[in-house]
Parts: C-alpha cells; structure tokens; sequence
C-alpha cells in the first residue's frame, strides 16, 4: 500500500555476483524482469528522503522488480566537506551502518546490490571500517560489490557497469558517463584483441555520484544516471547544485546475441524534497501530544 502523502511529492572492484541476475532465453526479443535503479541515499544525512525512497521501494515492487542496482553512496560519510557534521543525524560509522539497516526498505522479494562511493569510502579512510560490507553482513537481503566500480552479469554474456566517479557535477549532465562509456568501450576492445575467450558484453552503465538524473543510448551502450535520495546540502546550495530526487525502474528487451532492442522506462519519478524526512516520523507528530487535565487542584478549583 503506498503512501498518499508521499505519493503526492511525485512530480512524475573486489566482489562478484556469481550468477546472473536474470536468464535470458536463446530467442530473439527475450524481455529481462524490470530493474530497479538507485543511487545515492546518504544515510546519515539530515537531507536523506526516506519517505521518497520507501515510497519508491514499494511502487518498484508492486511493478514486479525483483533487483535493486545501487550504484554507490550508501551513507553520507565522515569529514567529506567543512560543515558536513552540522547536516548529520547519525555521527560515525556505527551509528550510519545502524540507521541504513533500520532504514533501508525491507520489503519480500526485493533484493538491494550495494556498490560503495567515496561517502562510503571516507569511512575506511578515517576508521579502517568497511561500512557497506557491514551493512550486507546484517541484512540477507543486501549484496555487497565492492567499491567505485563493479560488473553485474544480468544475463548469461551480458552486464551491467555499476560505477561511482569522481569529481565535481560538469555543466553537461552527459560528460560523466561519455567519459565513463568511453573507457568502458577502450577496455572491452583490448580485452577482445588479447583474451582467448569471448568476453561478456557491457549493455548498460548506470552511473552516480552527481546526483542528477540521465538517460541516452552511446552506441549501442545505454548511459543511465538515476538521479538520488538526498535533498540539496549547504554544500551544493554554495555551488549552485540541485539534485533529482529518485530513481527508475526499466524493462529491457535483448536481442539472441545479448545487444539491447528496446527499453521501457516503467518509472521515471521525480520526488519534491521534504524537510526532516530523515525521521522514523513526521516532524509535527513528534511536536504533537494528547491533552492533558490538570494534576491538582489550586485553591479548591479544579
């Protein structure tokens, strides 16, 4: 059951996945289940939107999604900006690991592949601790790929590059993943010319990290950004950023030797930001309470 209220926002390198996430037939025109993806959720974060990713969750799962791809930045880190405390409700990796286990929608039949950023990053880099890896140690339903980069076999001979760059937001939202792509198409044309066995082909990256959404094929690769669940910071109000709050849900048809024919975007959505909806609970029912008769009498009134 999804929620009015949230509804109403709607503006409409080191881990392997052994087995693909769906087998596709050897006929042509073979559909693959919908894919839910995701980037971004900052937990920790005051500016996390948790009603809009809860609301998401659900709205994929109703659609018959099965995966959820995460292409990194599962918590909002340690010391990644001057100021950053201030903008924190959970301090330290303890206390982020904790709410993005309590957080993250637990729904049946939902599985959540969680690729680690540089927020995450900023952990092991402080700490020594792995905070993604800690995560999916304490949820079945989490899947751990590493961190920056890894390769998702969707069907037997075809993947999926999740990927977590570095770097500011460029002025063209498409320069990230060109630049992505085209190291991607550099790598699988020396791997080819030197490997004695047929390499699985790439058919999507889905990159994150700049918090804004994108969708366009480059070759016969598609690029998809699927934008975040964070708010705009103080950090990106400075620098005259606003991210997309949301993500997708895509069907895609394969072709019988593993090249994309056609994809339907199931789901596009794009959620307005709402204050404090980092809360377990509204804002106002925190403020809010029974009434109360008086306790004594003063003067025999009542």
């Amino acid at each position: 059951m999804l929620d009015d209220e949230v509804a109403g926002r709607c503006m409409d390198r080191q881990a392997q996945v052994a087995a693909p996430l769906v087998v596709a037939g050897a006929q042509r025109g073979v559909v693959l289940v919908p894919e839910h993806l995701a980037s971004d959720l900052h937990f920790g974060s005051t500016k996390h939107q948790n009603g809009a990713l809860r609301h998401f969750a659900q709205a994929a799962q109703d659609m018959g999604v099965e995966h959820v791809l995460l292409s990194g930045d599962v918590t909002a880190g340690y010391k990644m900006y001057a100021g950053q405390e201030m903008e924190l409700y959970a301090y330290g990796s303890d206390e982020q690991v904790n709410a993005t286990c309590e957080r993250l929608p637990e729904i049946e039949g939902l599985h959540w592949y969680l690729l680690g950023g540089n927020h995450d990053a900023s952990h092991y880099n402080h700490g020594g601790t792995n905070v993604v890896r800690r995560i999916c140690n304490q949820r079945d339903d989490c899947t751990y790929l590493g961190f920056a980069q890894q390769d998702i076999p969707l069907a037997p001979g075809v993947l999926a590059r999740l990927w977590h760059p570095r770097g500011g937001v460029p002025y063209a939202v498409s320069y990230r993943a060109q630049k992505g792509a085209e190291a991607t198409i550099r790598e699988w044309l020396l791997d080819e010319q030197w490997s004695e066995e047929e390499r699985a082909r790439i058919v999507l990256l889905q990159w994150g990290h700049v918090h804004v959404k994108g969708l366009f094929w480059y070759g016969n690769m598609m690029l998809l950004g699927p934008g975040c669940f964070e708010a705009q910071t103080d950090y990106e109000t400075e620098r005259a950023l606003y991210p997309d709050i949301g993500a997708a849900v895509l069907e895609v048809t394969m072709t019988d030797n593993g090249f994309i024919s056609d994809l339907n975007v199931l789901s596009w959505k794009r959620y307005k930001p709402v204050a404090d909806d980092f809360r377990p609970v509204k804002h106002a029912d925190l403020l809010d309470c029974e009434e109360v008769e008086p306790l004594f009498s003063l003067g025999g009134k009542v």
